[in-house]
């Protein structure tokens, strides 16, 4: 980040204020994020054993879905986007496991850096059919995805009935399916 900062200021006032100020502004703004980002996971904030953060997010029909007043015995926050192909990639996978655990678990995806329309078109497409909330942050302080440090998309949580996180997952893993095998055993 620092390095990025020095840069930009090595350009002529000109260039750093001219049509790619826009640009500018914004990447400096994703780096400081990002390096936010990789503080909060260096913290520890989200790990198993520890009670996962409460929220609030509208659902794809606009109610409001509150995490801590769930009821199941296992959920799993999928944090995806319509514009990630991992994450399209693997709702075959995952429709296969909520066929088969549906009675004992939740799915909830969480849409993130999306627009509405998209979001509502890909589940349509994709017939995604368990519960889906969009992720629309007015800034950091209300982004779900700033809440859990979300590096990386796909990402899983499994959360139990105490609310507690049993499992982080980033990227596509076949040791999530695995975790909820072993978790069904039981």
């Amino acid at each position: 980040m620092d390095n990025y900062i020095k840069n930009i200021k090595k350009l002529s006032n000109r260039v750093r204020n001219g049509v790619n100020k826009p640009i500018i502004d914004f990447e400096i703004e994703r780096k400081k994020l990002n390096a936010e980002l990789k503080k909060r996971n260096k913290e520890g904030v989200i790990k198993v054993g520890v009670k996962a953060p409460n929220f609030t997010l509208k659902d794809i029909e606009n109610n409001d879905f509150t995490l801590h007043s769930a009821k199941y015995e296992y959920m799993i926050l999928d944090f995806w986007g319509s514009w990630c192909l991992p994450c399209i990639k693997e709702f075959p996978k995952m429709k296969e496991y909520y066929k088969k655990y549906g009675t004992r678990l939740e799915f909830i995806g969480i849409a993130c850096k999306d627009r509405e329309d998209r979001w509502k078109q890909s589940v349509k497409k994709h017939d995604v059919n368990w519960t889906q909330l969009f992720n629309n942050p007015k800034d950091k302080n209300s982004d779900i995805s700033f809440l859990y440090p979300i590096t990386m998309y796909p990402t899983k949580i499994i959360i139990n009935k105490e609310k507690k996180i049993v499992g982080v997952f980033e990227g596509e893993s076949e040791a999530f399916y695995k975790k909820l095998d072993d978790l069904m055993k039981n």
